[in-house]
């Protein structure tokens, strides 16, 4: 209960009342889903490539890492891959390794991938993205 009180303090949506304690990142991710899902009543996803967002039947669908990777079972209806942003050696650098433009041809992806989901009558839940692209720890 005390835990929880600093909570109230320090989050600027205290306000209304929700604190969801979790186990493990997939469980957290696998409630951002749901939640997301729930409040846009979306059903699609954007997730951006060699993502990896747990190992619980919902998360692994959000996980390119796993979707794609050895003994995957391929990209799943719902779900709209976009390219990593790297700036330091991804799609949109020149031939001076210059990305200047890079963040608005990134963005743009997300765009079209909406545009995509939109033309199957569909509804959009939610964009998952890593701060930092990494596997259990590793980047």
């Amino acid at each position: 209960k005390k835990l929880l009180q600093t909570f109230q303090h320090t989050n600027p949506l205290h306000d209304n009342g929700i604190c969801f304690f979790v186990n493990s990142g997939s469980e957290a991710n696998e409630l951002a889903l749901r939640l997301a899902k729930a409040h846009t009543n979306g059903s699609h996803a954007i997730v951006v490539e060699r993502a990896y967002h747990g190992c619980t039947n919902a998360t692994v669908d959000l996980s390119p890492y796993k979707f794609l990777g050895k003994g995957g079972k391929g990209k799943p209806d719902w779900i709209e891959v976009v390219q990593c942003p790297d700036t330091y050696r991804g799609l949109y650098m020149d031939k001076n390794g210059n990305g200047e433009e890079a963040g608005e041809r990134y963005a743009a992806q997300i765009g079209q991938a909406c545009e995509r989901i939109a033309k199957t009558g569909n509804k959009l839940a939610g964009f998952f993205i890593e701060s930092g692209m990494s596997v259990a720890g590793v980047i």
